[in-house]
């Protein structure tokens, strides 16, 4: 019994404090970093919904002005996530979203397709084409996501591929003092320079 309690002393207590804190640490961590892939099957069945605006609607952020194109509601499972911290575009827009809905939910065709993003670009390879490439690009979509409040960045943040997610909120033209702009696309499909949408997500919810 004296050696026992001799391994819980105090002058033991801070490396039994500095375990429970590594294993603190871990479990969040894994069940983060490992979500489990779904099973075969489309996930998401619907088109995301893009509504037009009259561009009327226009607020500051940060020193840049957004004015609203579209509204957007979508649907979709997380394909693969960037984080960005160096580019000018990082400081309103931390991640990137690809994502996926109809046959672009499905493990069975994402099974057999590589997905990587950078540079602010959504690839896509295979061996063979599991989807027609017209498919591939008319129902997946590279998001530049704009958090509108700091709940919103945490969630997509935090946010793991083949998980489902919902995102409401606008679709912008962002402008800087300097002349900058940047501006999304308002279509569903396409691929390409300028088919990435310029989302400000003022609703963000993790289905999985």
């Amino acid at each position: 019994m004296a050696e026992i309690a001799a391994s819980h002393t105090p002058d033991h207590l801070p490396k039994v404090l500095a375990g429970l804190v590594v294993l603190l640490f871990l479990v969040p961590y894994y069940h983060t970093h490992h979500h489990a892939k779904p099973a075969p099957g489309p996930l998401v069945r619907e088109e995301p919904e893009i509504t037009p605006l009259d561009g009327k609607t226009v607020w500051q952020v940060k020193g840049y002005s957004m004015t609203a194109l579209a509204s957007c509601r979508l649907h979709a499972r997380v394909l693969h996530t960037e984080r960005y911290y160096f580019d000018r575009e990082s400081d309103l827009s931390p991640v990137d979203l690809a994502v996926g809905w109809r046959g672009m939910s499905d493990s069975r065709y994402l099974d057999q397709m590589d997905i990587t993003q950078g540079g602010r670009w959504y690839f896509f390879e295979y061996k063979e084409p599991p989807l027609p490439n017209e498919v591939i690009s008319a129902e997946s979509k590279n998001i530049h996501i704009l958090p509108a409040t700091r709940e919103i960045a945490s969630q997509v943040k935090s946010v793991q591929t083949h998980q489902v997610v919902r995102l409401s909120g606008s679709l912008v033209k962002v402008t800087g003092p300097d002349g900058y702009i940047w501006t999304s696309s308002l279509s569903t499909g396409g691929s390409g320079d300028g088919s990435c949408w310029v989302f400000w997500v003022d609703r963000m919810d993790v289905e999985n």
